[in-house]
C-alpha cells in the first residue's frame, strides 16, 4: 500500500492547490487518506468512542489545512499525515487519561477504562489478539500496527514517528517476538 510514484505526484499537486487556498483539495485528501487517519487514530482512542475518534480525524484534516504551507515534497504525504495523526491521537488519549484520573481522584465516576489501542474495533482483530496488543509497549504496538494493519513501509513509519528506520525494524522485531511469546503462553495455559 505504499504510495506509487504517480500518487506522489498527484499528492504534490493537491498539496500545491491546498497551499494556494483551494479548499476543495482538502476533500480530495480526506477521501484518499481517511482510512489511514481513522485506523491510526483508533490505536489511541477507544474504538467504541466514536465521538473522540471523529474529533481526532477532524483535527488531523484541519491541521493539514492550516499547515499545508509547511509541507515539503521531499517526503511522502502519506507519512506526513500519519505523523500528524499519531501526534493528535496521542494528545487526545493523554488528555483523556488525565481527565479520567482526575475524575477518579475527586470521587466522580470516570468513563470505563478503555483499550489504549482500540485496533480491534476498526480492523476485526480477535479479542485474544487485542489483549496481546494492549500489553505491548506503545512504541512497539505503534510500529506493529502501522506496518501490519496499515501497511506503511519502514521509511513511512520512521518519518511518521520521527525515528530512524533501524529503530522501526528493531521495534517491529521485538513486538512480533513479544506477541509470539504471549500467544504461546496463552495457548499453553488454556490446554489441560
Amino acid at each position: 500500500m505504499c504510495a506509487l510514484p504517480e500518487q506522489k505526484n498527484e499528492d504534490a499537486e493537491v498539496m500545491a492547490r491546498l497551499r494556494a487556498g483551494d479548499a476543495s483539495a482538502l476533500a480530495i485528501l480526506y477521501e484518499r487518506y481517511l482510512p489511514l487517519v481513522r485506523g491510526l487514530a483508533a490505536m489511541y482512542v477507544n474504538g467504541c468512542d466514536r465521538a473522540n475518534l471523529l474529533d481526532v480525524v477532524q483535527d488531523v484534516f484541519m491541521t493539514l489545512l492550516e499547515t499545508a504551507g509547511r509541507y515539503r515534497e521531499e517526503g511522502r504525504l502519506r507519512s506526513w499525515i500519519a505523523g500528524i495523526t499519531v501526534r493528535k491521537a496521542r494528545g487526545m488519549a493523554r488528555r483523556r487519561r488525565i481527565r479520567d484520573a482526575l475524575l477518579l481522584r475527586y470521587g466522580q465516576d470516570a468513563a470505563p477504562a478503555a483499550s489504549l489501542s482500540g485496533v480491534g474495533a476498526s480492523t476485526g482483530i480477535s479479542a485474544e489478539m487485542q489483549g496481546v496488543l494492549d500489553k505491548l509497549p506503545p512504541a512497539q504496538r505503534d510500529v506493529l500496527v502501522m506496518h501490519v494493519v496499515h501497511e506503511l513501509s519502514g521509511d513511512e513509519i520512521a518519518s511518521a514517528l520521527g525515528i530512524k528506520v533501524n529503530a522501526v525494524w528493531t521495534r517491529l522485531h521485538r513486538a512480533r517476538h513479544a506477541m509470539r511469546q504471549a500467544l504461546e503462553a496463552q495457548h499453553a495455559g488454556a490446554q489441560p
